[in-house]
């Protein structure tokens, strides 16, 4: 039994050595524990996902789902970013000190992150993705 990201199991499926992608199609949905969501948290200069391009974002770790959703929106968006593979409490420190323009966070709603570790003095917002 095992848990993960729908995404992530549909990008080893398809992405990976043929060893993962026949472990991969050995895998069934016994039942979604919750919808996870694509996050963008960034700094008041950034107005849109498209102001993205060039500047320092946070993608995740390397390996990790937001690492994989990240880089796969952005990929989709043929935009080119300056990434940061870090955590999402790095992400979200290194996001407050102006270290990066934006981050990636894939969680469930609420986000207990955003919900304990940000608030209006921090200048920060969601970004909505349009394109």
């Amino acid at each position: 039994m095992g848990i993960v990201q729908s995404d992530v199991l549909a990008f080893i499926s398809s992405k990976q050595s043929s060893k993962l992608r026949n472990i991969a199609r050995k895998i069934r949905l016994l039942h979604p524990l919750y919808n996870e969501e694509v996050h963008i948290l960034a700094s008041n200069d950034v107005d849109t996902f498209d102001d993205l391009a060039t500047r320092k974002v946070a993608v995740g770790k390397k390996g990790s789902g937001t690492f994989l959703t990240a880089t796969t929106l952005l990929k989709i968006a043929g935009m080119k970013v300056e990434p940061v593979y870090i955590s999402g409490k790095e992400a979200l420190r290194a996001l407050k000190r102006g270290e990066v323009d934006a981050m990636f966070y894939v969680a469930g709603f609420p986000v207990k992150l955003f919900k304990n570790e940000v608030d209006e003095n921090d200048k920060l917002h969601l970004l909505s993705i349009q394109n």
